[in-house]
């Protein structure tokens, strides 16, 4: 399942693999984020996420970062908000008596970076455009040779505003608040469905 779900998909995607071992993991931009998914599923089908996944505001999905919001975390490593995701998500482990590992991704480049996130209590990292140019990626070889000859000035932060952020905009890009729906698109968009191997 990916983030092409119905957006009531997220708040009954629970009910949409009882009775199978099939685990779910929500992505999660923002502590609030966190909060709303896991006790939707807690208080909707009495259950939390077998894990957790963090997408900063360097990660390539979007989750729908402001301008602001990605010019403010350019050199926290957005640890504030890491932290404050991990003390939600403990209080989970705590009601459900389970471990919920959660993992981060956005800019995370080299050993030095999988430590330090590491270091804030987190299970895991997730990279992924570092590896697109390699013989396992299975994207075409056109598109991987973009990436190879793409020289600096190529590189920027893509920022969406489109009807998947959980913040709304107006015409200049300025914010005009959260709703609901918006919110729980932005928590929902699944970052894996994946079966357990036996």
């Amino acid at each position: 399942m990916s983030s092409g779900l119905r957006p009531e998909s997220p708040a009954a995607l629970p009910s949409c693999v009882e009775g199978t071992d099939t685990k779910i993991a929500p992505i999660i931009g923002s502590p609030k984020a966190a909060r709303v998914i896991l006790k939707l599923w807690e208080r909707h089908h009495h259950r939390t996420a077998d894990m957790a996944a963090i997408e900063g505001p360097k990660a390539g999905g979007h989750l729908g970062y402001t301008r602001e919001q990605v010019k403010e975390h350019e050199s926290d490593g957005y640890e504030k908000e890491i932290k404050e995701i991990l003390a939600v998500v403990k209080e989970f482990e705590e009601k459900f008596e389970k471990k919920i590992p959660v993992i981060f991704g956005g800019g995370v480049f080299d050993k030095k970076d999988i430590e330090h996130y590491l270091s804030l209590g987190l299970s895991g990292v997730q990279m992924a455009t570092r590896f697109v140019a390699t013989k396992e990626c299975d994207a075409a070889d056109e598109f991987k040779q973009m990436y190879v000859n793409a020289g600096l000035e190529a590189v920027e932060a893509a920022l969406r505003r489109d009807a998947v952020l959980g913040e709304g905009f107006d015409e200049g890009g300025k914010s005009i608040g959260l709703n609901l729906s918006k919110l729980l698109l932005e928590v929902a968009t699944i970052a894996m469905v994946c079966q357990t191997v036996k």
